[in-house]
């Protein structure tokens, strides 16, 4: 069922990147006339053999979703590894025996404090959440939700980038008013993915976080007994 869901994601990011690239190469030359006129010209091949086109078209849109999931992951990792930057330093702060009782935690520390660059922080995420993973399949269930989310936002994004530079082209060509207002509406609603894309790293990283720190109740429990156990032997 897992691998179906992705295969479709990957098919529907594909199909929109190649709505976009279409519109881009409509932009520069007079592809759709071209491929009107092809159409009209083989329409009885076509419809003879569109079982086998249809699966031509879904496998290349699988391949344009792979790849541009690829793109979008490396478009964006800045900006994820910002957000787990500044999330960690809260995480620490706010949860000081985590330093502690946190096994992942244990390279990285000196003394009470933990040192950690930003790479390390980006492992350190990947660390809890394969942890996570390994641990509870219901906790992991809601981190898999937000990677789904905002594995196809990001698609979108570069969609749109794509849709905003064929509208560029086409101004640059031909200045229309449906054109310009289309442009300024794509710029908007990339604007608003822009930070859409953000606020799903941020809950990402906070299901992250907080399944994390879940599994670690009975190791925190085990530690304040031992704890106690010092102090009363004192």
């Amino acid at each position: 069922m897992g691998t179906t869901k992705l295969t479709a994601e990957f098919v529907i990011a594909g199909v929109i990147i190649v709505f976009a690239l279409l519109l881009l190469v409509g932009s520069i030359f007079p592809f759709f006339e071209i491929a009107m006129s092809f159409i009209e010209t083989h329409s009885t091949w076509l419809s003879a053999n569109w079982a086998l086109l249809a699966v031509v078209a879904i496998s290349v849109a699988y391949g344009f979703g792979v790849i541009s999931e690829y793109l979008g992951l490396i478009t964006f990792e800045w900006l994820l590894d910002i957000v787990k930057e500044k999330r960690m330093q809260g995480y620490i702060a706010t949860s000081p025996i985590l330093v502690q009782i946190s096994p992942l935690l244990l390279k990285y520390k000196s003394g009470d404090t933990v040192q950690m660059t930003r790479k390390e922080i980006s492992n350190f995420y990947g660390d809890m959440r394969f942890h996570v993973m390994m641990k509870n399949s219901q906790l992991y269930a809601e981190i898999e939700a937000f990677i789904n989310r905002f594995r196809l936002i990001r698609v979108l994004f570069l969609a749109e980038v794509i849709v905003l530079v064929s509208f560029i082209i086409q101004l640059i060509k031909n200045f229309s008013s449906p054109t310009a207002i289309a442009l300024i509406f794509t710029a908007l609603i990339a604007w608003a993915n822009f930070y859409a894309v953000k606020y799903q790293f941020e809950h990402y990283c906070r299901a992250v976080e907080r399944s994390y720190k879940a599994l670690l109740i009975d190791i925190l429990e085990s530690y304040k007994d031992n704890e106690g156990q010092k102090k009363h032997s004192q």
